[in-house]
């Protein structure tokens, strides 16, 4: 067999290899394990090939474009993309003397005049508590001054809020505050020294009688 014919078969062993590796790489290199898009193997060859023979650039083209023309070939898979579920408002929770823990598992809210001595958070030594009104916006918290029980005091903050919304005081040192009754949002108090305030929740106003 001549020389010539021994190059050819040499040519044709090459190009199969190639394009043999060509078609593994597109799937373990090129596309990896996840399906990520990259320039194929035999094309990065050739275009590192400026300083190959013409017969060897002949074949990495051949490789490229045969690479090229099995990926085309080759449906995509890809991940359906599933758009998040809204989420719904939460239905409010129902007042503790309405409260069926079988329809409403999440809890209920206090409501009306309430004999707690739990300040609101951050003022335990600020207020000294006697009792509270909780509406569906506002908590009014009574009492009188940590340092200094002769001054009464409501705090009044927002339901959800984290500081209070406002301070009131009575005009002269009586003793703390107590919420005795209410009518609608109108809140009647008493004084230590049996002196009466009302405080109206709507106009935020505390008012002597």
């Amino acid at each position: 067999m001549t020389t010539r014919g021994l190059r050819w078969i040499g040519v044709t062993v090459a190009f199969a290899v190639l394009a043999a590796s060509g078609l593994i790489s597109m799937y373990v290199t090129e596309a990896g394990p996840f399906g990520d898009q990259v320039e194929p193997l035999a094309c990065q060859n050739l275009a590192e090939s400026e300083s190959l023979p013409a017969a060897k650039r002949e074949i990495l083209r051949l490789g490229c474009e045969a690479s090229k023309a099995a990926r085309a070939s080759t449906p995509q898979v890809t991940s359906p993309v599933v758009p998040p579920s809204p989420k719904g408002t939460p239905a409010p929770l129902p007042p503790c003397d309405q409260w069926d823990p079988s329809t409403s598992p999440g809890g209920c809210r206090q409501y009306g005049v309430l004999e707690s001595g739990m300040p609101p958070p951050g003022y335990e030594r600020i207020l000294l508590m006697t009792n509270l009104w909780a509406g569906p916006d506002v908590i009014v918290y009574a009492g009188s001054l940590f340092d200094d029980n002769t001054q009464g005091v409501l705090e009044v903050r927002q339901r959800d809020a984290v500081s209070p919304v406002h301070e009131y005081r009575t005009s002269s040192e009586e003793g703390a505050l107590r919420i005795v009754r209410t009518e609608g949002n109108l809140l009647s108090l008493v004084t230590a020294t049996s002196t009466e305030y009302t405080f109206d929740v709507d106009s935020m106003v505390l008012t002597p009688k």
